[in-house]
């Protein structure tokens, strides 16, 4: 099961940004016998040269492992005295060439063989650093071990120790010469310099030693390696995101996708987070509107938040938490609307019963597919259609029964059902009062204006009572008897009720006022 897992680990590692095949010596060819080597390297047994059949077991698996490492083994190399020299331990994803007895010979190197995957590691990318385990047992503290990655471009089979013709073939290359300390597990992190002279990579070559120069060191010296990891800088952009517009209201938010790209070597845990600047592009303060636990690329599913206000120029952008990258915005403005509706005018209106207001207009933003007026006496609802569907932008208020009416125009924006504010409509149950057919009352009023007008005959010495609430009487006017009086009253003293009087009738009714 650790075996299975480690090669999970890796090969996922491989699908997010490319690494060096078995990078934790987990598989093995030819286990138990003297050719054993890890799958994807070579040793000295797969050597080429005219003193290859000389090569012997420089490499073997290993139980020791790193610490927290996934897989089960590690791969251990050491140097062995073999008689005419000192054979350091070697392993590389290249070939060994053995042309020479002398260690120092320029026919001895390892190298990449481009026509055989078996002995090159094809490798097109441009990592920042090589991260490797290493645990030694080195007995003179001046034989350093090595460990050397060149990348190179697809010229030539590049030779290390690089020669004239291979230099001009070289990409970038991570070199670290080490002093051991005590024999644990330690953690050496290399980093690539890129100075060329070729920019195209192609293939890497890596070799490891028990010691940096050759010949020199000590029979018996070995160096364990695990977990071979390549580093990349972290990228993070920010993808593609649909420009709306996105509706909002003040209860529901908007989905909205991010998509982002993500490339390099992300630590566990990382979470990328989709921030939402303010309506001029400012991420001065930005809001969270989703995020993803993620190491690679992939797609927020965000929310714009509900009450978000209205803009044209809001932007999208994505961070990452561990390695803290910071992406640019999605690079085109984004228009947020948050809809709405009002009533114009919104004050209080008194009317008459089958009398009409004052026209009202719903102001929708943005413009509604469809609305319908409503009304109901109880604030807050629940609110009634008209007998005839009112359905236009404006309403006219016309109630047949006095009472306190509470109107609303209720919208279909976008996908929301948005309803307005609601507009008091008082109304009250004068209409006009007859006392005879000769002698006829016709009374309005609107807040704060009363009118009475005297029309058809002549009142007999016509008196108008206005009491109070309580139905005490606050003022009373001769009409002074005269054809199609007319009389105007400041309600605003709190007048509640009248009586128009005269020798033979009386004719009376309510007028009611805030």
């Amino acid at each position: 099961m650790a075996l299975l897992m480690a090669m999970f680990v890796f090969s996922n590692l491989q699908a997010q940004t490319p690494q060096v095949n078995n990078p934790g010596f987990e598989t093995w060819t030819d286990l138990g016998t003297a050719d054993v080597e890890p799958t994807d390297w070579n040793s000295f047994m797969t050597a080429t040269g005219t003193w290859s059949s000389f090569g012997a077991k420089q490499v073997d698996r290993s139980s020791q492992k790193r610490p927290g490492s996934a897989g089960s083994y590690s791969a251990v190399i050491w140097a062995r005295d073999a008689g005419l020299a000192m054979a350091n331990g070697n392993l590389t994803t290249g070939q060994i060439k053995m042309g020479s007895t002398t260690p120092s010979s320029n026919s001895n190197y390892n190298f990449s063989i481009r026509s055989d995957a078996a002995f090159s590691e094809a490798f097109t990318a441009h990592p920042d650093s090589l991260v490797v385990w290493v645990r030694t047992k080195i007995s003179n503290v001046a034989h350093q071990p090595r460990i050397h990655a060149v990348i190179h471009d697809n010229g030539y089979d590049l030779r290390d120790p690089v020669d004239a013709t291979s230099a001009t073939h070289v990409v970038a290359e991570a070199t670290l010469n080490y002093t051991t300390t005590a024999n644990v597990w330690v953690r050496k992190s290399i980093p690539f310099v890129y100075a060329g002279p070729a920019s195209t990579p192609a293939y890497v070559l890596i070799s490891m030693t028990t010691c940096k120069d050759p010949g020199t060191g000590t029979d018996g010296d070995s160096v364990y390696f695990d977990d071979l990891q390549f580093i990349y800088n972290p990228t993070l952009t920010t993808g593609v995101v649909a420009t709306g517009p996105y509706y909002v209201d003040q209860s529901t938010g908007a989905s909205v996708s991010i998509p982002f790209t993500l490339t390099g070597t992300m630590y566990a845990g990382n979470n990328v987070i989709a921030q939402l600047s303010d309506a001029s592009g400012s991420f001065a303060s930005p809001v969270v509107i989703g995020s993803l636990a993620t190491t690679t690329s992939g797609t927020i599913t965000g929310t714009i938040p509900a009450n978000t206000p209205d803009g044209s120029a809001y932007r999208i952008r994505v961070v990452s938490t561990n390695y803290a990258v910071t992406a640019a915005d999605n690079g085109s403005n984004i228009q947020i609307e948050l809809v709405s509706s009002a009533i114009s005018p919104d004050t209080t209106q008194h009317i008459e019963v089958s009398t009409d207001g004052t026209q009202l207009t719903v102001v929708e933003s943005p413009a509604g597919i469809s609305r319908e007026w409503k009304f109901s006496t109880v604030s807050g609802g629940p609110y009634s259609s008209f007998a005839l569907a009112e359905t236009n932008t404006t309403y006219t208020p016309n109630f047949g029964i006095a009472n306190t009416y509470y109107v609303i125009a209720e919208s279909i924006i976008s996908t929301f059902t948005v309803t307005s504010p609601e507009v008091i409509v008082i109304v009250s149950p004068l209409t006009g009062i007859a006392d005879n057919e000769k002698n006829t009352v016709s009374i309005s009023w609107n807040q704060q204006d009363f009118n009475v007008d005297l029309t058809q005959s002549v009142f007999e010495n016509p008196t108008l009572v206005l009491t109070d609430m309580n139905g005490r009487i606050v003022a009373n006017a001769d009409l002074n008897g005269k054809t199609f009086n007319r009389l105007h009253i400041d309600l605003s003293t709190g007048i509640y009720g009248y009586s128009i009087r005269d020798k033979a009738n009386v004719v009376s009714g309510k007028i009611f006022h805030k």
